[in-house]
């Protein structure tokens, strides 16, 4: 189920509209004025009013949350390839991943948001055995620049899978 809420300045004027699919939005006592941060689970980790401003160690409070608050890096069968946390992490625009194959392979990259939705597919190709990497310009299918959060990056080769996350901070 989603919940749309739209958010309105001082005159009423329409600043932004948000797709939730967490019905908890209504219920929160808010402004847009409020920052909100959420787990993978759609729970609230994190509600600070922010009316004077963003706090000066915004990208470090985040990066502490979702240390905390998430287990992302999982990796199965880890003979067949590696892969490493990208860098540089927090970034802006621009990330390198980076994974070592055993073997040729056909690999598979995908980014996707901190709700499971594909962001973009960013390798599909056979790799060969060695050191390889690919970079991310922080930017959708659509050519378009996602906006700050956390992302999930996805390799799978052959059956074997691993994921971690990153923060783009724009």
């Amino acid at each position: 189920m989603t919940h749309s809420q739209n958010w309105t300045d001082e005159n009423n004027s329409p600043v932004c509209a948000d797709e939730s699919p967490f019905t908890v939005w209504t219920n929160w006592d808010a402004s847009q004025r409020d920052l909100f941060v959420l787990d993978f689970s759609g729970n609230l980790i994190l509600h600070q009013n922010v009316s004077i401003g963003l706090p000066d160690d915004l990208e470090q409070i985040v990066l502490n949350l979702t240390q905390e608050s998430v287990a992302i890096d999982v990796e199965i069968n880890p003979n067949v390839f590696k892969l490493y946390q990208n860098y540089p992490n927090p970034f802006n625009p621009k990330t390198w991943i980076r994974f070592d194959l055993f073997e040729d392979s056909e690999v598979k990259i995908n980014i996707y948001d901190v709700l499971g939705r594909s962001i973009r597919l960013l390798l599909d190709s056979h790799q060969v055995a060695g050191q390889n990497s690919v970079q991310w310009n922080g930017k959708d299918e659509f050519d378009q620049t996602v906006s700050s959060g956390v992302y999930i990056y996805h390799l799978q080769v052959g059956k074997s899978k691993s994921m971690k996350k990153m923060l783009l901070i724009n």
